[in-house]
């Protein structure tokens, strides 16, 4: 059980900034877990983004001006 609370936070503020970001180890981590929201149905899979984006560009928004 941790007692000092402040004390805690301290430390994993520290061990955080000492410690390096690692770009492509979190890039790997995403990655994985993305993959798995997918499997698990919580994100729509490649096929279901392309039903989206064709859904999405019927739409005709309020105040938002084609490029031309």
């Amino acid at each position: 059980m941790i007692r000092d609370i402040g004390k805690w936070r301290r430390f994993e503020k520290q061990e955080i900034a000492s410690s390096p970001v690692d770009y492509f180890r979190n890039l790997q981590i995403f990655e994985a877990l993305y993959r798995e929201a997918v499997e698990l149905g919580v994100f729509p899979g490649q096929e279901s983004i392309e039903v989206i984006k064709e859904k999405v560009s019927h739409l005709r928004l309020p105040y938002v001006q084609r490029a031309a």
